[in-house]
């Protein structure tokens, strides 16, 4: 069997390499197919919320975690149903965050 650049699979979690002999490992969420699952980047965060279109009644929002330079995806939801337990615990732990809960 070979496999091509382009064949997609799919992963329960990811490890990056986030410093020389340091690996972080990560569940993969439901990035409802407009997220990145991770990225790199040199802002200065512990925890950053996005969302697909500011103020509008469908918005979905994505809850990023920081580990090294890197981004990673802790979950992404539409529906308070689908906010998964490590995201609503952060939520509630944050007075900058805690309108997400309303």
């Amino acid at each position: 069997m070979t496999n091509s650049a382009n064949d997609i699979i799919e992963c329960e979690s990811v490890s990056l390499r986030v410093a020389p002999g340091e690996y972080f490992n990560f569940p993969v969420v439901d990035n409802k197919g407009l997220f990145r699952h991770f990225y790199k980047t040199s802002e200065e965060f512990k925890f950053q919320v996005q969302s697909s279109e500011p103020f509008e009644e469908d918005t979905i929002y994505a809850l990023y975690g920081k580990k090294g330079d890197f981004a990673y995806l802790i979950c992404a939801w539409d529906k308070k149903e689908e906010i998964n337990d490590s995201a609503l615990e952060i939520l509630k732990s944050s007075v900058k965050f805690s309108y997400l809960l309303n």
